[in-house]
Protein backbone atom coordinates (compact mmCIF):
# COMPACT_ATOMS: atom_id res chain seq x y z
CA UNK A 1 0.00 0.00 0.00
CA UNK A 2 3.21 2.69 0.96
CA UNK A 3 4.60 1.69 -2.29
CA UNK A 4 1.18 2.22 -4.56
CA UNK A 5 0.85 5.70 -2.63
CA UNK A 6 4.29 6.55 -3.19
CA UNK A 7 3.71 5.96 -6.64
CA UNK A 8 0.81 7.84 -6.74
CA UNK A 9 1.86 10.86 -5.03
CA UNK A 10 5.29 10.78 -7.34
CA UNK A 11 2.87 10.93 -10.66
CA UNK A 12 0.80 13.73 -9.00
CA UNK A 13 3.39 15.92 -7.98
CA UNK A 14 3.00 18.78 -10.11
CA UNK A 15 -0.65 19.25 -9.11
CA UNK A 16 0.07 18.67 -5.69
CA UNK A 17 2.70 22.29 -5.60
CA UNK A 18 -0.18 24.88 -5.98
CA UNK A 19 -1.52 22.99 -2.20
CA UNK A 20 2.28 22.68 -0.99
CA UNK A 21 2.58 26.15 -2.04
CA UNK A 22 -0.63 27.78 -0.07
CA UNK A 23 0.07 25.64 2.50
CA UNK A 24 3.40 26.85 2.48
CA UNK A 25 2.25 30.90 2.60
CA UNK A 26 -0.66 30.06 5.34
CA UNK A 27 1.87 28.69 7.68
CA UNK A 28 4.12 30.94 7.43
CA UNK A 29 1.55 34.37 7.34
CA UNK A 30 -0.06 32.54 10.20
CA UNK A 31 1.97 34.17 12.97
CA UNK A 32 1.80 37.96 11.27
CA UNK A 33 -2.26 37.34 11.57
CA UNK A 34 -2.62 36.53 14.98
CA UNK A 35 -0.37 39.31 15.91
CA UNK A 36 -2.27 41.91 14.13
CA UNK A 37 -5.19 40.21 14.91
CA UNK A 38 -4.23 40.49 19.02
CA UNK A 39 -3.16 43.66 18.50
CA UNK A 40 -5.99 44.91 17.00
CA UNK A 41 -8.60 43.11 18.62
CA UNK A 42 -10.29 42.39 15.82
CA UNK A 43 -11.96 39.40 14.44
CA UNK A 44 -9.21 36.82 12.23
CA UNK A 45 -10.87 37.18 8.40
CA UNK A 46 -10.57 40.99 8.68
CA UNK A 47 -6.66 40.58 9.33
CA UNK A 48 -6.06 37.82 6.73
CA UNK A 49 -8.37 39.19 3.91
CA UNK A 50 -5.83 42.75 4.77
CA UNK A 51 -2.84 39.89 4.41
CA UNK A 52 -4.12 38.47 1.39
CA UNK A 53 -4.98 41.19 -0.59
CA UNK A 54 -1.44 42.84 0.66
CA UNK A 55 0.11 39.22 -1.16
CA UNK A 56 -2.01 39.93 -4.15
CA UNK A 57 -0.80 43.42 -4.61
CA UNK A 58 2.79 42.33 -3.93
CA UNK A 59 2.71 39.83 -6.78
CA UNK A 60 0.52 42.03 -9.20
CA UNK A 61 3.18 44.97 -8.44
CA UNK A 62 6.19 42.17 -8.98
CA UNK A 63 4.14 40.95 -12.23
CA UNK A 64 4.00 44.13 -13.80
CA UNK A 65 7.52 45.23 -13.31
CA UNK A 66 9.17 42.12 -14.87
CA UNK A 67 6.55 42.23 -17.50
CA UNK A 68 7.48 46.08 -18.13
CA UNK A 69 11.15 45.46 -17.99
CA UNK A 70 12.32 41.79 -18.46
CA UNK A 71 10.35 41.51 -21.45
CA UNK A 72 10.99 44.72 -23.50
CA UNK A 73 15.06 43.91 -22.60
CA UNK A 74 14.37 40.12 -23.69
CA UNK A 75 13.28 41.20 -26.93
CA UNK A 76 16.08 43.83 -27.48
CA UNK A 77 18.40 40.89 -26.44
CA UNK A 78 16.78 38.55 -29.05
CA UNK A 79 16.77 40.78 -31.64
CA UNK A 80 20.01 41.79 -31.56
CA UNK A 81 21.35 38.20 -30.73
CA UNK A 82 22.89 37.76 -34.76
CA UNK A 83 24.79 41.29 -33.66
CA UNK A 84 26.14 39.89 -30.22
CA UNK A 85 27.04 36.52 -31.93
CA UNK A 86 28.86 37.69 -34.95
CA UNK A 87 31.07 40.09 -32.84
CA UNK A 88 31.62 37.70 -30.14
CA UNK A 89 32.76 34.79 -32.57
CA UNK A 90 34.47 37.74 -34.65
CA UNK A 91 36.66 38.74 -31.63
CA UNK A 92 37.05 34.71 -30.79
CA UNK A 93 38.48 33.96 -34.16
CA UNK A 94 39.29 37.50 -35.75
CA UNK A 95 37.93 39.08 -38.87
CA UNK A 96 39.47 35.97 -40.54
CA UNK A 97 37.91 32.54 -41.44
CA UNK A 98 38.31 29.84 -40.01
CA UNK A 99 39.26 26.08 -41.35
CA UNK A 100 36.62 23.31 -40.15
CA UNK A 101 37.46 19.73 -41.67
CA UNK A 102 38.81 21.46 -44.95
CA UNK A 103 36.29 23.90 -45.21
CA UNK A 104 36.55 27.30 -44.18
CA UNK A 105 34.36 29.96 -43.00
CA UNK A 106 33.72 33.70 -41.49
CA UNK A 107 32.61 35.07 -38.72
CA UNK A 108 29.29 35.39 -40.59
CA UNK A 109 28.82 31.92 -42.14
CA UNK A 110 29.52 30.31 -38.55
CA UNK A 111 26.36 32.88 -37.32
CA UNK A 112 24.25 32.36 -40.34
CA UNK A 113 25.25 28.21 -39.67
CA UNK A 114 24.17 28.50 -36.14
CA UNK A 115 21.06 30.15 -36.94
CA UNK A 116 19.43 27.79 -39.18
CA UNK A 117 20.85 24.85 -37.03
CA UNK A 118 19.07 26.63 -33.96
CA UNK A 119 15.50 27.07 -36.22
CA UNK A 120 15.83 23.02 -37.21
CA UNK A 121 16.38 22.17 -33.58
CA UNK A 122 13.67 24.37 -32.17
CA UNK A 123 10.91 23.79 -34.27
CA UNK A 124 7.13 23.49 -33.37
CA UNK A 125 7.84 20.84 -30.61
CA UNK A 126 9.45 23.42 -28.16
CA UNK A 127 6.98 25.92 -28.62
CA UNK A 128 4.32 23.99 -27.85
CA UNK A 129 6.26 22.64 -24.48
CA UNK A 130 6.49 26.62 -23.89
CA UNK A 131 3.18 27.00 -24.51
CA UNK A 132 2.35 24.11 -22.03
CA UNK A 133 4.57 25.31 -19.61
CA UNK A 134 3.35 28.93 -19.08
CA UNK A 135 -0.61 27.49 -19.39
CA UNK A 136 0.70 25.29 -16.22
CA UNK A 137 2.41 27.53 -14.54
CA UNK A 138 -0.40 30.27 -14.91
CA UNK A 139 -3.44 28.16 -13.51
CA UNK A 140 -0.68 26.78 -10.98
CA UNK A 141 -0.39 30.14 -9.61
CA UNK A 142 -4.24 30.79 -10.15
CA UNK A 143 -4.63 27.58 -8.09
CA UNK A 144 -2.58 28.62 -5.08
CA UNK A 145 -3.58 32.07 -5.07
CA UNK A 146 -7.51 30.49 -5.14
CA UNK A 147 -6.24 28.30 -2.42
CA UNK A 148 -4.53 30.31 -0.11
CA UNK A 149 -7.45 32.19 1.99
CA UNK A 150 -8.64 28.36 2.71
CA UNK A 151 -5.44 27.33 4.27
Amino acid sequence: MLAVLAVLLYEIRIALLPFVFAMAVAFVMDLLIISVQQRLGSPRWPVATMVYVLILAILGGTAYWIGTTAVADLMQVVARAPEILRRFIGEAIGSQSITFFGQTYTPDDLVQALGKEVQRIIGLSVVERAAGLAISVLFGTFLTLVLMPFS
